[in-house]
């Protein structure tokens, strides 16, 4: 399965460090925002030199309510702290979303888009 959207950063620091091969690994914690009260967080996981390239382009910039635009695979469900299902999945591709220069807006919204979308 795999899926497509936007993701906000979450307060956890995202994590570099090479995986049991020694390829770049880039493990970042995030949240999608379903609706008012329901929230879904996802660690997403991305492996070689695109990662490794992103994370020295963009370390600064990932921050907590950064928004991160997402194709991933491999999604699974876990369940953590009460009972709490949690996202891990692996990306294929990150791309960080540009704020506009002095506006707090950022730059590549559509309203009539889901925030998630998975395709079979």
């Amino acid at each position: 399965m795999h899926a497509a959207g936007r993701l906000f950063l979450s307060r956890t620091r995202p994590i570099a460090k090479p995986a049991a091969d020694g390829t770049f690994g880039l493990q970042l914690f995030a949240l999608d925002r379903l609706g008012a009260h329901q929230v879904e967080s996802w660690v997403v996981l991305w492996y070689g030199p695109e990662a490794q390239a992103f994370w020295q382009q963009h370390q600064a910039q990932l921050v907590p309510g950064a928004v991160i635009h997402v194709q991933t695979e491999r999604m699974r469900a876990h369940q953590v702290a009460r009972c709490v299902p949690e996202i891990h999945a692996v990306a294929s591709r990150i791309e960080l979303e540009q704020h506009a220069q002095g506006c707090s807006a950022t730059t590549t919204t559509s309203p009539t888009h889901p925030a998630t979308t998975a395709h079979a």
